[in-house]
């Protein structure tokens, strides 16, 4: 009886490690810690308005070892969370009608990590939506570029402070 209770267990974790996939259960995934970025939007007259940060490298390595991780373990890094807020005396987004946050490195496109279309009037925190592809040589870069731009519907009379936050989900190998 033991012996049929041994096969049947061996057989279902057979399963499950072929149905699941084996790396799968060799991987560890956790989130970063928020990262913030403040643009600070000078008034303008409505239509485009982009304005850059420059940050250095991510800091991966050390993330990744503060879970107790090899950062040569590092499998993969993609946007898990992104927000907007007006902070200060900046009031709200009522002038804004899009926003996006680009990142750009070097040898490597442009592409958009978070926008929203449309922004309602009124709003001073937004949740964006999220780039779904892969950012781990992005951020592994020794300098990257964080664009942000706006679709300004209505001209922007007084100076506007945009606080953003990115949160990651990163993934180790734990072998």
């Amino acid at each position: 009886m033991n012996r049929l209770k041994l096969k049947t267990v061996l057989t279902l974790l057979l399963i499950i490690i072929v149905i699941g996939g084996c790396e799968n259960l060799l991987n560890f995934t956790f989130e970063s810690d928020y990262s913030t970025v403040d643009f600070i939007v000078n008034p303008d007259e409505a239509g485009k308005y982009v304005e850059s940060y420059t940050a250095l490298q991510a800091n991966l390595d050390s993330i990744i070892e503060q879970e107790g991780y090899s950062a040569a373990d590092l499998e993969s890094v993609k946007l898990h969370e992104a927000t907007v807020e007006v902070t200060g005396q900046s009031g709200n987004f009522d002038c804004v009608e899009s926003i996006e946050i680009k990142i750009k490195a070097q040898d490597l496109d442009e592409i958009t990590l978070a926008s929203k279309d449309i922004v309602p009037d009124g709003l001073t925190f937004a949740t964006l939506n999220l780039y779904k592809g892969e950012l781990k040589e992005y951020l592994q870069a020794s300098e990257y570029t964080v664009t942000l731009s706006l679709l300004l519907d209505q001209d922007l009379t007084e100076p506007m402070t945009i606080h953003a936050k990115l949160k990651y989900k990163i993934t180790v190998g734990t072998l």
